[in-house]
């Protein structure tokens, strides 16, 4: 509501400023910063480069945090879906659409999801780390500690998937192999 008055304010200020000479310039800056108001992220990018910039990316996954927080799931899902369309290598947007996924109680849709991502960048610790984590929820512990030890042969600085993969080990009783992952960790 408050955006609506705020354009009718406007647009009875441009009745008043079309009978003043001269300010024809102004409305249409005002137009066009209502415009933009009505466009939110806008995608830039580097000169040269397909890739939008990270800050876009980054404001539209908080964009889509925000509104999973308030309960907003169609509007998140479609921020997230937003935000692997414009940049499908980035795995944030997956990542959070197979979040919002296991949350709806659908672990097969969240791994389809994850793998999505993963056809795209094969090589992302991250997505690795949340296949195994959903792996290992469900109950397939060896595919769960083959997707860390992916994970971690991508980025073995990644810690989470020490972490991940310390607590797998733990709970099997090798204590020798947990503490070393901790380790490195």
């Amino acid at each position: 509501a408050s955006c609506a008055s705020h354009r009718l304010a406007h647009r009875r200020c441009a009745i008043h400023m079309e009978a003043a000479p001269g300010r024809d310039l102004s409305f249409r800056v005002r137009e066009a910063l209502l415009d933009a108001e009505e466009q939110p992220y806008t995608v830039w990018s580097e000169p040269g480069s397909d890739r939008p910039l990270r800050a876009n990316l980054d404001l539209l996954v908080f964009r889509g945090r925000t509104l999973a927080r308030r309960g907003d799931k169609d509007g998140a899902r479609a921020t997230y879906l937003r935000c692997v369309a414009l940049d499908p290598l980035d795995g944030r947007g997956w990542l959070a659409l197979g979040r919002l996924s296991e949350r709806d109680g659908d672990p097969d849709a969240a791994i389809a999801m994850i793998e999505r991502g993963l056809a795209h960048n094969a090589g992302n610790a991250y997505l690795l780390q949340a296949a195994g984590a959903i792996q290992e929820r469900r109950g397939s512990t060896d595919e769960a500690l083959d997707l860390y030890a992916r994970a971690l042969r991508s980025d073995p600085r990644h810690a989470p998937s020490w972490v991940s993969a310390s607590l797998l080990l733990q709970r099997r009783r090798k204590e020798g192999a947990a503490r070393r992952c901790l380790d490195l960790a």
